[in-house]
């Protein structure tokens, strides 16, 4: 709660879009950054199985691919769904109670610095700040609920509905298409409003994220390292800098396309291969002349 209190009373503190270039050379950012984001990612994860052991239940943490191709860690629980309602809470909260230790560490540093009670070197000051940004913006994502992150299983959890997402989906896609039919689940549809208006409130903030944050520190970056390639006056540096970040991100998004294709191409390769449309028609031809001889 102090922590909450400094953050409100004290603007100054606020994340802004500015603290992602904390440092002079953009590639030092983009490097840092992934460390920190691995880092702390496997923290956040080491949370929820320390929370796990110490409420036994039977936990591992694995590796996935939701982001496409960069590997994130994930904790399986598997069975905390068989223990008790208030014995599944903590470990499901562990990780988003990591983060908010993290947050409220960085506040505490960057307050205690501008108060005086510490003096802080300006570069850790801006890396501290950096922090908290990306920090917040985890944080936030984490209540995109439609992800299946932390903020869904506690959600789940505290309304006790184990299918929450999957009878949402079916209840929109019977609204979306009448051949669908909807059951209700035995505890009615307040928890499925619930769900759905919680996920567009974390919706709007994830795209606000992007807009006001995310969108511009990108263009950004991409901007200020064609400017250093382009002007003769920077040092050597500054232009290798330029350089390392434009190949980064051309790498970085590239990979991501292709893991793109790779996860949808099974699916919709049949409607758009010639050879998928040539095998639909002739196999409609052939029912038709089927059809005609009987």
């Amino acid at each position: 709660m102090p922590a909450i209190a400094i953050w409100v009373t004290t603007p100054d503190l606020w994340p802004r879009q500015s603290d992602f270039f904390w440092h002079d050379y953009y590639f030092v950012v983009v490097s840092v950054g992934l460390l920190v984001w691995l880092v702390n990612m496997a923290l956040h994860e080491l949370s929820h199985w320390v929370a796990c052991r110490a409420k036994g239940i039977e936990a591992t943490i694995t590796w996935t691919q939701r982001l496409g191709y960069i590997p994130m860690s994930q904790t399986i629980m598997h069975n905390v769904w068989a223990v008790p309602r208030a014995a599944r809470l903590i470990p499901l909260a562990a990780g988003l109670l990591f983060d908010f230790v993290r947050i409220s560490a960085t506040l505490y540093l960057l307050f205690f610095d501008k108060m005086g009670y510490v003096a802080l070197p300006v570069l850790l000051i801006k890396f501290l700040k950096f922090n908290l940004l990306s920090a917040t913006i985890g944080v936030t994502t984490q209540f995109w609920l439609f992800s299946k992150m932390d903020g869904y299983f506690l959600l789940s959890a505290l309304l006790g509905q184990r299918n929450l997402q999957a009878d949402t989906y079916a209840w929109l896609k019977s609204r979306v298409s009448r051949v669908n039919q909807f059951v209700p689940p035995a505890a009615g549809m307040k928890f499925i409003y619930i769900y759905l208006g919680i996920t567009l409130l974390g919706g709007g903030f994830i795209v606000g994220s992007f807009l006001l944050v995310t969108l511009p520190v990108k263009l950004q970056l991409l901007t200020d390292s064609f400017f250093k390639i382009g002007d003769s006056a920077v040092g050597p540096l500054a232009y290798a800098d330029g350089v390392a970040v434009i190949l980064s991100q051309l790498i970085n998004y590239s990979l991501l396309f292709y893991a793109y294709g790779r996860d949808t191409w099974p699916n919709w390769r049949p409607n758009w291969r010639l050879t998928g449309r040539l095998s639909d028609w002739l196999e409609i031809i052939k029912l038709q002349r089927k059809g005609q001889t009987l």
